[in-house]
């Protein structure tokens, strides 16, 4: 392997990276756009304002809303997310072995 071959490999890892990380990314705007429907209409059920008191009251209730969906999406995504990492780390491990045993013509067995 030349050292530009080895260079190319490494980008085309990191390339590979960056896709899944985009793709993950993806996903969670799809998963938020997807909730927005029902946070509106959850937004839409609470009570009309009537006084200042009352407004403070109903903004904590939107956060609280808000809070409760957000935890929901990103609850759902976690697994995935962390699929994603071990994916990439055990992905790492295995280019560095073979780009490094091609480097140097040396037999390493990743296992």
């Amino acid at each position: 392997m030349t050292l530009q071959e080895f260079r190319d490999s490494i980008f085309k890892f990191q390339h590979r990276v960056d896709a899944r990380a985009n793709a993950l990314g993806d996903d969670l705007v799809k998963a938020l756009e997807a909730v927005q429907e029902r946070l509106i209409g959850k937004l839409a059920l609470l009570p009309p304002d009537q006084g200042e008191s009352f407004t403070k009251r109903r903004l904590e209730a939107q956060r609280a809303e808000i809070e409760t969906v957000l935890a929901e999406v990103y609850q759902g995504m976690a697994q995935q997310v962390r699929d994603a990492a071990g994916d990439v780390m055990q992905a790492s491990a295995q280019h560095t072995v073979t780009a490094m045993s091609a480097a140097t013509g040396l037999d390493v067995d990743a296992k």
